[in-house]
């Protein structure tokens, strides 16, 4: 245990020693304060050992705003004093002790790592790249479990469990530090126990391969398995992938999933923009997206060449990232009756 985390107990242990004391509770603003620092000592106890998350909704920042450099120089030199029994609380001087006991308890526990690693494991967190799957891609998406061995699964739907995809998936993983794990839908029930809501759940995130995004979001629909994976999303695991793979988490965007020519499609819509996947290399793609947005009947959204990626957290773009500055992601918009095409600043992944 840390020492700020040691530190944090002690006040808490003489908080509670605080709001024992006798002090004449006419005093409505005292007592209030009683009241408010005994509560607030209860949901630490409760809350800070297992859903500290939701602390958020209790307004921590104005507490913490309300916390000058002097508050805390007096709050330390009274605890001291308190320690060493040299002072005698005055209704005055504990009314100071409570105000700083409680900014100064929501201080530290929304600093702490804990408090950090909680908030972030909740983060709906979507990686979408332009074209196929990589090992750099793999890699950039175990780091963002934050695990030292993540399980991450591969879906290959769209290719229609396609035996070489599988096996190129496997390739990419062998000497990287992930548990690859593969959902086949063309599958027996007899061989086959798991749901695949229990198999996508139990990852720690979840890769969608290429192809046919039509055929891929119909059998999803079927099977159940976009329900599994809006439970996934919810819960905090990451869900990535490339082409019909980045696609399928957006809104609408266009597709080589029917016969004869480019045309649109309806995804998940867990990312709420419009896209486009093989921005520049396939020439179709990028004039029909620009027609699509600057008529209205696709929103603004995001188009991505092969070798980039974007990071959403929460439904927002977090950051772009590519493989090298051949290859970029862009904001495509409507201005004053104009096609805006915007590129994102983009980290280059090693």
């Amino acid at each position: 245990m840390q020492t700020s985390q040691l530190w944090l107990y002690s006040i808490v242990i003489r908080g509670s020693w605080i709001t024992t004391l006798n002090f004449d509770c006419k005093n409505k603003t005292l007592l209030k304060f009683k009241i408010l620092c005994r509560k607030i000592i209860d949901f630490y106890n409760v809350i800070y050992n297992f859903n500290n998350h939701y602390l958020n909704n209790f307004g921590l920042h104005s507490f913490i705003g309300s916390l000058t450099d002097k508050d805390k120089t007096i709050f330390r030199k009274v605890d001291t004093m308190y320690l060493k029994s040299e002072i005698n609380f005055t209704q005055k001087t504990l009314l100071k002790i409570i105000k700083l006991l409680l900014i100064l308890i929501l201080l530290i526990l929304v600093s702490s790592p804990g408090y950090s690693r909680n908030t972030h494991r909740n983060d709906q967190t979507i990686f979408v790249y332009g074209g196929g799957l990589n090992k750099k891609f793999i890699r950039y998406i175990a780091s963002l479990t934050e695990k030292d061995k993540p399980k991450i699964c591969f879906i290959p739907t769209a290719s229609a469990d396609n035996s070489w995809g599988i096996i190129r998936w496997y390739e990419l993983c062998h000497d990287l530090n992930v548990e690859p794990y593969v959902l086949r839908v063309w599958i027996s029930s007899y061989t086959t126990k798991k749901s695949f809501e229990e198999i996508l759940l139990d990852m720690d995130a979840v890769v969608v391969g290429g192809g046919n995004t039509l055929n891929m979001l119909a059998i999803w629909k079927a099977q159940g398995i976009d329900k599994a994976l809006k439970k996934a999303y919810k819960k905090g695991i990451i869900l990535s992938g490339g082409s019909a793979g980045s696609l399928c988490w957006f809104a609408e965007g266009t597709t080589d999933s029917r016969p004869g020519k480019l045309t649109e499609i309806k995804g998940l819509n867990f990312l709420p923009y419009s896209h486009c996947p093989h921005y520049h290399s396939e020439k179709s793609r990028r004039p029909l997206y620009h027609k699509k947005i600057l008529s209205g009947e696709f929103i603004s959204g995001y188009a991505i060449d092969d070798k980039a990626g974007i990071l959403f957290k929460n439904g927002k773009i977090a950051k772009a990232v590519s493989l090298n500055p051949e290859n970029n992601a862009y904001f495509v918009t409507v201005k004053q009756g104009k096609i805006s095409e915007i590129k994102l600043e983009s980290e280059i992944i090693k």
